[in-house]
């Protein structure tokens, strides 16, 4: 008997299935990352070919449909318009973009469609045209993958991209069977039993399969779900046993994390104890209602002891960059105060991921590219993962930036309030 139907197994986890792909759409993802390296990867020699041969002109073509194709290049062509509804320029020297024409500000899609018909623009215009000469780290313009943070393509954001209007809404409820740390058969019971398709004798009777409702336990008239779970009689002796041992494990937990607070103790702790190194704090904010953005850090020595802080407002910016423009704003101080052995210390471990690998020099961010061509070059640095709630200092000072909205500005005094928590810091044994 087939309690679920396979659509709704096909759901990711947090839409209540199982996270198990269609094969065809997972066979299109293929094709999608195909199209976006015929997009991204000139310098490829087969994107070479297949660009002479299909007369490919533009970086990015409103459509690649063609009378005379292969199989492959016509199903490639009806994907086309949701690969292009995912691509984006980063801006390197600015020398290839468009400004009007090509999609280049996330969120916002082509500009020509906020201008009026009757404007005089040059709409063949560059981007260099527009603004300031670019930093020399900055490089050439890039395509990057819009539904990356850090504008590399993956096969299961394009599953994503295809999938993901057909999806269930996400619920956080339909985590808690996944979170149950047991055998995988309870956590199929428990997702079944929140999906109410356990096989239960109304359940069997609704499919035609049985033809009584009763409970063959305690003779009820109706076995259901909750009766199953809650009102039958053996169901109610085996929760009473579950519930005197979860209460007993409940009270010690109590009781250790209480002992924990009382003597200051904390489960995570760092050596920062290299006299000769300072450890740069950064941290992001962004508004969840308007997307506006702040970055913020603190410099300490080995001891935890206040070195200097900044903060900067920098506009509209995804919570990615604005960690990025932290560590980059926090080095460039640095290096100008002469300082050369550098930690560079973050609560978000997709930037350290992205900083430490060895192709970062050649991301699509531009900001990622300025950072690790500055780390390659000058200095000695370390890259560090912690804790959100060891990094209070910095999330504080982003937060005054994004209230004041001020332009980059280095605190040699520490404000008053957050002289709690660097004592916070140090009590917390964050510094050894």
């Amino acid at each position: 008997m087939a309690l679920v139907a396979w659509d709704t197994i096909c759901q990711p986890k947090t839409r209540g299935g199982f996270g198990i792909r269609h094969l065809n759409d997972q066979n299109f993802s293929f094709f999608i990352k195909i199209g976006f390296n015929l997009a991204s990867k000139c310098d490829k020699l087969w994107v070479h070919i297949l660009r002479a041969k299909y007369n490919w002109k533009d970086q990015i073509p409103e459509s690649i449909s063609r009378t005379q194709c292969s199989h492959f290049w016509r199903s490639l062509s009806k994907l086309w318009p949701l690969i292009c509804k995912n691509l984006i320029w980063s801006i390197g020297d600015g020398a290839k973009v468009r400004c009007w024409k090509d999609p280049w500000i996330p969120g916002m899609g082509p500009l020509i469609s906020k201008i009026p018909a009757s404007s005089n623009l040059d709409l063949e215009c560059c981007v260099r045209e527009m603004y300031s000469s670019p930093h020399p780290d900055s490089g050439v313009d890039r395509v990057i993958w819009a539904r990356s943070v850090s504008g590399i393509f993956s096969v299961r954001s394009a599953y994503w991209a295809l999938k993901e209007e057909t999806w269930h809404s996400q619920e956080e409820y339909w985590n808690l069977p996944w979170k149950y740390n047991g055998p995988q058969r309870v956590r199929m019971f428990l997702w079944l039993a929140f999906r109410q398709r356990l096989p239960t004798n109304s359940e069997r009777t609704r499919r035609g399969i049985s033809h009584s409702n009763s409970c063959t336990i305690c003779g009820h008239d109706l076995e259901d779900l909750v009766h199953v779970l809650r009102d039958c009689p053996a169901a109610k002796d085996t929760a009473n046993e579950v519930v005197k041992a979860s209460s007993c494990w409940a009270r010690q937990y109590e009781s250790s994390r209480d002992f924990y607070k009382n003597t200051g103790q904390s489960s995570c702790s760092y050596n920062y104890s290299e006299d000769n190194w300072v450890h740069l704090f950064t941290d992001g904010a962004v508004c969840s209602n308007s997307g506006i953005a702040a970055s913020g850090g603190v410099v300490r020595d080995h001891e935890g002891n206040w070195i200097m802080g900044f903060n900067r407002f920098l506009g509209v910016c995804s919570p990615f960059e604005v960690e990025i423009w932290g560590i980059l704003d926090g080095i460039f101080i640095l290096l100008n105060k002469g300082y050369r052995r550098i930690s560079i210390v973050t609560d978000n471990l997709e930037v350290v991921q992205n900083l430490s690998a060895p192709n970062s020099r050649d991301s699509g961010i531009a900001v990622i590219r300025r950072t690790h061509r500055i780390i390659q070059s000058m200095g000695e640095w370390k890259i560090r993962h912690i804790p959100r709630s060891m990094n209070t200092v910095a999330d504080h000072l982003a937060k005054m930036s994004l209230s004041r909205k001020t332009n980059l500005q280095v605190i040699t005094q520490a404000p008053k309030e957050i002289l709690t928590l660097l004592q916070n810091d140090k009590a917390n044994c964050c510094f050894m």
